[in-house]
C-alpha cells in the first residue's frame, strides 16, 4: 500500500477505505490530506479562509518580525495557526506549502478519529452502521482544513473525547482542554460544556427537557448576549469575538433567510442536506431516550455518552442563533454519529430501531452525497489521477474539478 501511495495516491486512498482497520490504513489517510494540500485548488474570486493564510505566508517570507510580535500583533489566543504559519515562511513564499502542513496536521487527527471508530465496531458491519460512518467521514471532511484552525480544533476535540466516553482514559481529555488555548479560542464554550457534564453527570432527564426546550423555545437574544459576555468575559475574548456576534452581521443574515432560507443562490438540495442529517440524529436520539432503561441494563456507558450529546446539541442549538454558531452543531453532530455508529453496530436492535434505520438511510445517504460534492471546490486533476513528484510540477496552478467540469 506504501509503494502505491507514491505512484497513484487516490488508488491507495480507496484500498485504505475499503479496510479502514488495516494497520497502515490510518496513515494512508493522514498522508492523503496532505497530497490535497499539495494539489489544492479554488475557484476564481474565491473567499475561501486558504486564500487569507497564504497571503500570510507570503508577506511573512519578506518581513523580519518575530514570532512573538507576530503573535502579539495577530491579537489571537490561540498560537498554533499562527506557529505554522511563521515556520513555513521562514524558508518559503508559496502559500501551497502551508497546504501540505496544514494537511499534515488535520490529516492526522482525522485519521485517527475515523479509524478510531472503526476499531470499535464488532462483528460484521450492518447496513446502518456503514450508512453511520460514511456521514461521520463528511461531516467534517478531508477537505475542510481549508478553514484550518475551527476545523482541526474540531477533530483535535474530539480525539480527545472518544477515548474518554468509548474507552474511559481520562487522560485524553487533556487534548480537548488545551484546545481553545492551542488551535481554536471558540472551543471554550465545548470546553465548559463538558466540564459541566463532569460536574453534573448523569442527568439524562434534565438534558433532555433542555434539549427539547432548545428546539422549541430558545432564541437568543443577542443584545443581551453581548451585554454578558463584555460584563464577564476576559476583555481578549471579547475582542476575538467580536466579529462573531456582530449584529449588523446578524441582521444580514436574517434578511437572507427571508428571501430563501440562508441564500437565494443556494439549490434546494444545499439547503436541505444538513437538515437531512439533523432530523436523522434527532431520530436516533428520542429512540435511545425513551429506551434509556434498555440501554442503561445492556450499555450503562452509552447512557453517559447519551448525556453529554443532548446537552451538547441543546447548546449548540441555542448558540446557531449567533453569526458563525451554527458551526457548533456540527462539532456535536461529528460526536454523535461516533456514538450513533457504534452503539447501533454493537447493540441488538429491535424492531423500531430497524423501522427508523430504514427511514434515515435515504436521509444520510443524500447529506453523504452532497457532502462530497463540496470537494470538487478544492480537489484538482492532480488529486485524482496524479502522484507526488507530478503535484510538485503543478504546485499553485491546479483547477478544481467545479470549474474543469462547468
Amino acid at each position: 500500500m506504501w509503494y502505491l501511495f507514491f505512484i497513484h495516491p487516490f488508488s491507495a486512498l480507496l484500498i485504505a477505505l475499503r479496510d479502514l482497520r488495516h494497520k497502515h490504513a490510518n496513515n494512508i489517510l493522514w498522508l492523503f490530506t496532505a497530497f490535497v494540500g499539495l494539489t489544492w485548488a479554488m475557484r476564481d474570486g474565491s473567499t475561501s479562509d486558504s486564500i487569507r493564510y497564504m497571503e500570510k505566508v507570503a508577506l511573512l517570507h519578506h518581513s523580519s518580525i518575530s514570532f512573538l510580535e507576530y503573535y502579539i500583533a495577530s491579537g489571537e489566543i490561540d498560537f498554533f495557526s499562527l506557529a505554522i504559519t511563521y515556520f513555513v515562511a521562514s524558508f518559503t513564499e508559496n502559500g501551497y506549502i502551508l497546504m501540505v502542513f496544514q494537511g499534515l496536521v488535520y490529516g492526522f487527527f482525522f485519521s485517527r478519529n475515523m479509524t478510531f471508530v472503526l476499531k470499535q465496531l464488532n462483528g460484521n458491519l450492518k447496513f446502518i452502521s456503514i450508512i453511520f460512518f460514511l456521514t461521520f467521514f463528511v461531516v467534517v471532511p478531508i477537505w475542510n482544513f481549508n478553514g484550518f484552525r475551527f476545523w482541526t480544533a474540531t477533530h483535535v476535540f474530539i480525539y480527545g473525547l472518544l477515548p474518554y466516553f468509548f474507552e474511559g482514559k481520562r487522560k485524553s481529555l487533556i487534548w480537548c482542554f488545551i484546545t481553545p488555548f492551542v488551535f481554536h479560542y471558540a472551543f471554550i464554550v465545548p470546553v465548559l460544556i463538558l466540564s459541566l457534564l463532569l460536574v453534573l453527570k448523569n442527568r439524562l432527564n434534565l438534558y433532555f427537557g433542555f434539549f427539547v426546550f432548545s428546539l422549541f423555545f430558545a432564541e437568543l437574544d443577542l443584545k443581551l448576549f453581548n451585554a454578558y459576555v463584555e460584563q464577564y468575559v476576559p476583555q481578549q475574548f471579547q475582542e476575538r469575538s467580536q466579529s462573531y456576534r456582530s449584529e449588523a452581521k446578524f441582521e444580514r443574515a436574517q434578511e437572507v433567510r427571508e428571501v430563501g432560507d440562508f441564500s437565494v443562490e443556494k439549490s434546494w438540495h444545499a439547503i436541505f442536506y444538513k437538515k437531512a442529517l439533523t432530523w436523522s440524529m434527532y431520530a436516533f436520539l428520542l429512540y435511545y431516550f425513551f429506551r434509556r432503561k434498555h440501554l442503561q441494563a445492556k450499555h450503562p456507558r452509552m447512557v453517559y455518552i447519551l448525556s453529554f450529546v443532548l446537552l451538547f446539541f441543546a447548546f449548540a442549538n441555542i448558540l446557531a442563533n449567533l453569526p458563525s454558531g451554527s458551526r457548533y452543531l456540527s462539532v456535536v453532530s461529528l460526536f454523535t454519529l461516533a456514538f450513533l455508529t457504534i452503539n447501533t453496530q454493537n447493540s441488538i436492535g429491535d424492531r423500531l430501531s430497524k423501522r427508523i434505520s430504514w427511514v434515515i438511510a435515504p436521509l444520510l445517504l443524500f447529506f453523504f452525497i452532497v457532502s462530497v460534492r463540496q470537494a470538487l471546490y478544492f480537489f484538482s486533476v492532480t488529486t485524482i489521477i496524479g502522484n507526488p513528484f507530478i503535484a510538485l510540477f503543478t504546485i499553485g496552478d491546479n483547477i478544481n474539478l467545479d470549474s474543469l467540469i462547468k
